[in-house]
């Protein structure tokens, strides 16, 4: 790889086209917010806080119980009566709770208290993660030992609809939350002030890009890898050797790869992807014609 082959990459009308949609503006993605399931915890906290500065009231707690209705795995969890008798009320009164610590030294992530109904729902999120040993158990055990005679709601989110390992738990998925964040975003803009809507809309395009294929983005990106391959494939190599330790240098191979790290990841990534497919319908259509 020489001068020339980076100039034609970055001379490249499409290169550009698709740098711009990677690399678009997004106030959580500067804070790396994606990749940690703890900050999820934080925003889903606030969102389902009836009382926080989003002005939703208890719109979005709402929200997050009728879907647990909704899902048909759901339909023969024992407490599905107790969601539809809670919903019946006013949620306003409901206090959220973070890294609640447990006797068993856990910390639970999420639990929403309401002392005049009393009920109580859990929430375990796990967004890249999986349930350890006993957790689910546990959890549920320390809330009905602290908790008499409250009805308690236990809702296990994960990303992709994971079962949860003690059936008593309601299965809830990222997918429902951003339909939710979506419903928002399209009829109660009015109602939020600019900067909540804002901070949603980045949130909410967080969770699309996680759960909504853009495929003219990925057609782009491998129209890009075919004309370039070589150039890509040595720059995807050599940028992650950069990730692995501390480097500086000077010069324009440098710049163009601390500059377009993540477009070059994006586009090796797509571009391999539609190559080993291509590899894995070529195999299987000679065992065919054998």
């Amino acid at each position: 790889m020489n001068s020339r082959d980076l100039l034609e990459l970055e001379n490249d009308s499409k290169f550009h086209q698709l740098n711009q949609k990677v690399n678009s503006f997004n106030t959580l993605k500067v804070l790396r917010l994606e990749n940690h399931e703890i900050r999820h915890s934080n925003v889903l906290a606030w969102l389902l806080n009836p009382i926080e500065n989003h002005q939703l009231r208890d719109y979005f707690l709402r929200k997050f119980l009728e879907h647990l209705i909704l899902i048909e795995e759901n339909s023969d969890n024992p407490q599905l009566n107790q969601v539809e008798k809670i919903l019946d009320y006013s949620l306003m009164d409901c206090h959220v709770y973070r890294e609640v610590k447990t006797d068993k030294y856990r910390f639970l992530d999420l639990l929403i208290v309401n002392q005049q109904y009393k009920y109580v729902i859990i929430i375990e999120n796990k967004f890249y993660a999986t349930e350890s040993k006993n957790q689910l158990n546990d959890y549920l055990s320390f809330i009905e030992n602290t908790f008499h005679n409250f009805t308690i709601i236990p809702v296990y989110l994960t990303f992709d609809g994971e079962e949860p390992s003690n059936s008593n738990y309601f299965i809830l998925t990222y997918e429902r939350i951003e339909s939710i964040l979506q419903t928002i975003l399209k009829f109660n803009h009015e109602q939020l002030s600019n900067e909540v809507y804002q901070f949603i809309k980045d949130y909410n395009q967080i969770l699309k890009e996680k759960f909504y294929t853009n495929q003219e983005q990925i057609l782009l990106a491998i129209e890009i890898y075919r004309n370039h391959k070589a150039t890509i494939d040595e720059l995807f190599e050599t940028t992650s050797i950069l990730y692995k330790q501390l480097h500086f240098e000077s010069g324009y191979l440098f710049e163009f790869m601390m500059r377009y790290k993540d477009t070059i990841n994006y586009i090796h990534k797509h571009g391999q992807n539609i190559l080993s497919y291509s590899f894995e319908r070529f195999i299987e259509k000679q065992f065919q014609e054998e």
